[in-house]
């Protein structure tokens, strides 16, 4: 079938008929396949996707360009169906990836799994701090990951691990970036045991076959207790959801994803003082904006930001308590 054709959209409303009706068009593109009416944010970036694919169609209409009258009545609908939205409360509080605290990191480790005590354990050991230790992203950044993209070595500050990035969502390499160089960072070890786990891990992938795929999927252990993985690389469906299964397993309460990786780097940094250039450059964010919105206070510093605002129980709320003066006759 002809890729222009498989969107179910009907694009003639760009011929713009004198009684076309704007409201039952967006009507119908605002429920999701469930019945249900997507979020705000969601519907706009609906709309960003459609004019992504008119421009791979060759329509070079934007329909939500403030300067075109011709579409005005589109965008008026379009803000007056947002605002309902959020008015009826659809999408108000978006769900997002929570960060991972250090006492449920420790939790994982207790339970087994993290660690190198199976090659499941080792695998999500790896996946999981190649998330925190760089900010890789949910799925697009360890897809295509191969071996020579991590080097381990030793310089003046010590054991180190460095991650070599290719393209990303943030950096394609075309024209528009031909200055953004590609991520690349280096993670100097204080706990030599997980510097060791990598090496382990790289040694063992490095002798299954010719693949260069980092992620491998795990065997069980061999009639000696040794870690065994196959030569065949984790499938995307399985490497997009490592870190809900990791967390279901271990029964552990939340919302956690790949992205929770990602959030716990910025979350730790952010509670830590990092200055946000620093947070930048690690995280990949090109962004002040974009780090912030990943940026979490502790339960701690929340706690504190209550009590400032509370009246101070010792001195204010005990005059509220005293009984008034007698009146002397």
């Amino acid at each position: 079938m002809d890729e222009h054709n498989a969107m179910s959209m009907d694009l003639d409303f760009l011929e713009l008929p004198q009684n076309f009706e704007w409201d039952s068009f967006i009507d119908d593109q605002t429920l999701s396949q469930i019945g249900q009416p997507y979020p705000p944010k969601s519907l706009y970036m609906l709309c960003v996707g459609i004019l992504r694919y008119f421009r791979e169609c060759g329509i070079h209409e934007n329909f939500l360009d403030e300067k075109d009258s011709k579409f005005y009545e589109f965008r008026r609908i379009l803000s007056a169906r947002m605002s309902e939205l959020t008015v009826s409360g659809v999408g108000t509080r978006p769900k997002q990836a929570e960060p991972i605290s250090t006492e449920t990191e420790t939790e994982l480790w207790e339970k087994r799994l993290l660690g190198d005590v199976t090659g499941k354990a080792l695998l999500n050991t790896m996946f999981f701090y190649n998330c925190k230790l760089f900010g890789l992203r949910g799925v697009d950044e360890h897809r295509g990951m191969e071996i020579d993209l991590i080097e381990l070595g030793f310089d003046k500050y010590g054991h180190f691990l460095k991650f070599k990035g290719r393209s990303n969502k943030t950096f394609k390499g075309g024209l528009a970036q031909r200055h953004v160089q590609a991520k690349e960072i280096v993670h100097h070890f204080q706990n030599m045991k997980l510097y060791n786990m990598h090496q382990k891990y790289i040694e063992i992938i490095t002798k299954c076959g010719e693949s260069r795929a980092f992620y491998r999927r795990a065997l069980e252990n061999g009639p000696d207790n040794e870690l065994r993985f196959s030569q065949q690389a984790i499938g995307v469906n399985k490497l997009a959801a490592i870190m809900k299964t990791m967390f279901l397993e271990a029964g552990i309460p939340g919302y956690f994803t790949n992205h929770s990786g990602k959030r716990t780097l910025a979350t730790t940094l952010y509670q830590a003082g990092v200055p946000e250039q620093e947070m930048m450059e690690r995280t990949g964010h090109r962004s002040v904006e974009s780090v912030r919105k990943y940026k979490r206070p502790s339960t701690d510093m929340l706690k504190d930001i209550s009590n400032l605002l509370e009246p101070q129980q010792s001195e204010q709320m005990d005059i509220v308590n005293q009984e008034p003066p007698q009146k002397v006759i």
